[in-house]
């Protein structure tokens, strides 16, 4: 959650639509490191990011690490949407 705080101010219009509207609607949990599915992601450092997203059941993750997600941005990963932050704000109307 630090990160996403650090970075959503570099965006024009993140750190109002954050604050209003996507940051009261988020729910933080663990780290989910094991799923029952298999997934090839080279980047060692990220795989824990998207397991724990796929094996929370969420809806999104959203990064801008656009090297190690290029290969899954834009698509759905086990029914998680990996999305750039300009993407997201985009898909939930908050920026047009």
């Amino acid at each position: 959650m630090a990160e996403v705080e650090r970075n959503v101010f570099k965006h024009p219009s993140g750190a109002t639509s954050w604050n209003r509207v996507i940051r009261p609607n988020l729910e933080v949990v663990g780290s989910i490191y094991v799923i029952d599915r298999p997934i090839v992601f080279d980047a060692t450092k990220d795989k824990p990011v998207i397991l724990s997203a796929i094996g929370s059941g969420a809806d999104y993750l959203v990064t801008s690490d656009i090297t190690d997600f290029a290969h899954v941005l834009g698509t759905a990963v086990y029914g998680v949407n990996v999305c750039a932050p300009k993407m997201f704000l985009l898909e939930m109307a908050v920026v047009e």
